[in-house]
């Protein structure tokens, strides 16, 4: 893996690998996003923090900035982690770093009872969604979306585990039941 760097007019890097991410803007321009194209095929608009790991080898990248941004980009072969970034594993008290770039954000503590209630309104412009049990006592959640949650047919979320979107973000309202009353909740949107 190496860090490439990037001016607000672009950079074409030519390297083969097979993993790719925006690893940080470093001119605090009001616009971070950059259009990526991978052996001329266009991956779209990325943030700081957006990645891809491809099936196969891919022999340039294209970062062309939309607002003057200039940064960095990690490019080679294999997957690349960094406690920087929320990839895997427990959320962390950085959150906030992760998506600030796309959005404001908020964070709400919420508490799931043995009914269906609504976790979060329908939210058309929603970007992030993470939604975490913070239950201690073994408690575990169900979340579905646009319908009323159940035990059965909503996505299971544990005691301490968490539900994370960036990607295909859910916009319509979510719904919670508990196993117990009271379950203790974050939810954090932007």
């Amino acid at each position: 893996m190496q860090v490439y760097s990037f001016t607000n007019t672009g950079r074409q890097i030519d390297a083969a690998g097979n993993f790719i991410r925006y690893e940080r803007e470093t001119t605090a321009a009001a616009d971070a996003s950059v259009r990526v194209r991978v052996d001329g095929n266009d991956f779209g608009t990325w943030l700081p923090g957006d990645f891809v790991e491809l099936p196969e080898q891919f022999r340039t990248v294209e970062i062309v900035p939309i607002a003057g941004a200039a940064g960095e980009f990690r490019v080679g072969s294999g997957r690349f982690n960094s406690s920087r970034f929320l990839l895997t594993g427990q959320p962390t008290t950085n959150i906030a770093a992760t998506v600030a770039a796309r959005s404001d954000f908020t964070s709400t503590a919420k508490a799931a009872t043995v009914g269906s209630t609504q976790l979060v309104a329908a939210n058309p412009t929603r970007n992030y969604l993470l939604i975490q049990n913070n239950d201690t006592t073994g408690a575990y959640i169900s979340v579905a979306f646009g319908v009323a949650a159940t035990l059965a047919n909503g996505v299971r979320i544990a005691a301490g585990g968490f539900w994370e979107w960036t990607d295909s973000v859910p916009k319509n309202a979510a719904n919670v039941i508990g196993n117990v009353a009271n379950a203790n909740l974050v939810v954090v949107e932007g």
